[in-house]
């Protein structure tokens, strides 16, 4: 469970973006495109999206859901999803999104503390957590997520790293503005050992390093998107190289819980 403080703080900050959200249903295409992840390679989400497909699941949690774009978009794919998060108003904005989108029938949504998930041992096949564990206690999320995942299922991880000093520094001091809520830190090789204490990490693979520059460029203009296009490809390019991961600014695992007794 979060320090009483840091979690008023947290919710309050994820009030604020709930209030300051425009909620609309997602677009048609962008629903086809998570679901058919053509571009998996270059594109995070997409290849997050993917190793779901991968694992071929029927019961999916989105651990830390917040306003529920990925849930509906994993609903849209035919699974039964679950979003948890610890915000109301995020939670209420999810419940909405997901009559938007037309996949409240494959959808539902439960407030809970990560660290105190209220589920019954051994329930999802497939475990998403996006962006959530480098602002909350670590050692109790990771307890719950091994609980609640079946013997052999999968969890896929995106989190946001730092394992160089002068980049982290460099992203400090930088004018751009961060839109960062309160207790977020970046993780470190020592929280990646931990989580593979608890789980057999199966694949590594590191995203945002060019694409640092997205926020300089619209999606919204032709020239835009082809940028943001060729940074995407320029990333999964050099990202290849031996060393070069060490300067990515994400990562994302896939992990499976051992099928043997915990």
């Amino acid at each position: 469970m979060e320090d009483t403080k840091d979690l008023q703080a947290e919710l309050a900050y994820q009030a604020r973006q709930a209030a300051a959200q425009d909620l609309r249903a997602t677009p048609q295409a962008t629903l086809e495109e998570y679901r058919d992840c053509r571009r998996w390679r270059s594109h995070r989400k997409q290849y997050t999206f993917s190793l779901v497909h991968r694992s071929k699941p029927v019961k999916v949690l989105d651990f830390g859901c917040g306003s529920g774009d990925s849930s509906t978009e994993l609903a849209f794919c035919g699974y039964e999803v679950t979003g948890l998060d610890v915000s109301p108003d995020l939670l209420e904005l999810a419940r909405k999104r997901a009559e938007l989108d037309g996949v409240a029938e494959r959808c539902q949504f439960v407030l809970a503390d990560g660290g105190q998930a209220p589920f019954a041992d051994n329930t999802f096949d497939v475990i998403v957590v996006q962006a959530v564990l480098h602002h909350v206690n670590m050692a109790e999320c990771l307890a719950q997520l091994r609980r609640i995942l079946k013997p052999g299922g999968h969890l896929v991880i995106v989190e946001p790293v730092a394992f160089s000093r002068w980049l982290q520094k460099l992203r400090d001091v930088t004018p751009v503005e961060k839109d960062i809520s309160p207790n977020e830190r970046q993780l470190g090789l020592a929280d990646l050992r931990e989580i593979a204490a608890q789980f057999e990490v199966l694949e590594t693979r590191y995203f945002h390093l060019t694409t640092r520059l997205n926020r300089l460029f619209s999606n919204r203009t032709v020239i835009g998107r082809a940028a943001l296009t060729s940074l995407a490809r320029l990333d999964w390019l050099l990202l290849k190289l031996p060393g070069v991961s060490h300067f990515a600014g994400t990562v994302v695992l896939r992990c499976r819980k051992p099928a043997g007794p915990s």
